[in-house]
């Protein structure tokens, strides 16, 4: 029953052993001597202490190692974040000056933006100002040459002052609106819309107007009454 305890603690031992990579050479072959002595019966008690002793030995070698290995994992770990902080501090202040230039850049199309719309608006003012003056020199001269134009009576008809065969003169003229060109109807007596006879302006003068008979239904006479043919 001593011996199969043994031998278990002896496999219990190894393979904690193998697992924390402990290398202890020496104390393994020992423990291997004493497992041998024992089994064969040839054992002493002061060999089972000194097994005891040894493993109690590992043990604490083996709580060592683990705490060891917990220390350089915390290490390694707290390097590791602080390597991953260093380069995010890094980039991130990357990004903050690539950030910092855009605005930059930014604010300078913003204020040349600014300056160009000025500019502009100054140049629609400036034009506005130029219209507005010609516009209100236009309707200064436009009052002016009203004010000296000549006064267009609105006489409806006048009479045939002078005539010798087809060429006669009438009492109508450019004061009354008529103009070269401008046709006229013979009639006889002011209540008369019988067309006699038609005349075509040929010089229009302030107050009368010569022309010439284009066309007639009976002899006209020194009298008759004119009107525009509209």
């Amino acid at each position: 029953m001593a011996r199969r305890g043994l031998v278990a603690n002896y496999d219990e031992l190894s393979r904690s052993m193998n697992k924390f990579s402990i290398k202890e050479g020496a104390v393994k072959q020992l423990f291997l001597v004493v497992c041998v002595l024992v089994c064969a019966g040839c054992a002493s008690t002061d060999a089972l202490d000194e097994l005891k002793k040894l493993r109690a030995d590992l043990t604490e070698q083996i709580k060592e190692s683990d705490e060891k290995l917990r220390k350089d994992y915390k290490a390694d770990l707290a390097q590791t974040q602080q390597s991953l902080q260093s380069g995010f501090n890094a980039k991130l202040t990357d990004i903050k000056k690539e950030l910092d230039q855009q605005k930059e850049v930014h604010q300078k199309d913003n204020k040349e933006v600014n300056v160009t719309l000025i500019d502009v608006q100054k140049d629609v003012f400036a034009n506005r100002r130029i219209t507005e003056d010609a516009a209100r020199r236009v309707y200064i001269m436009e009052t002016l040459y009203a004010s000296r134009a000549p006064v267009v009576e609105e006489r409806a008809e006048g009479e045939i002052v002078y005539m010798k065969d087809a060429d006669v003169t009438t009492s109508l003229g450019s004061t009354h609106g008529i103009k070269a060109g401008d046709r006229l109807g013979v009639y006889r007596g002011n209540s008369s819309k019988e067309k006699l006879a038609t005349i075509r302006v040929m010089v229009a003068e302030t107050g009368q107007s010569n022309g010439e008979i284009v066309e007639k239904s009976t002899d006209v006479l020194r009298g008759d009454v004119v009107r525009p043919i509209k």
